[in-house]
C-alpha cells in the first residue's frame, strides 16, 4: 500500500519504476538490429549466389 501512496504523491517515482525495464528494452533493440543486419546480409549473399549460379 505504501507504493501506491508514493505513486500518488510523486510522479517521479513512475520513472523509478520504469528504469529497470530500460536495459531489457536496449537488449531487445540490439537483438533486433543484429537480426536485421544478418537478414540483410543473408539476402545479399543469396542474391549474389543466384546471379553467379
Amino acid at each position: 500500500m505504501d507504493s501506491i501512496r508514493v505513486l500518488t504523491d510523486r510522479p517521479d517515482s513512475l520513472l523509478e519504476d520504469v528504469e529497470p525495464i530500460v536495459p531489457v528494452v536496449i537488449c531487445l533493440a540490439i537483438n533486433l538490429v543484429v537480426r536485421a543486419t544478418r537478414f540483410a546480409i543473408w539476402i545479399r549473399w543469396s542474391k549474389t549466389l543466384q546471379t553467379h549460379l
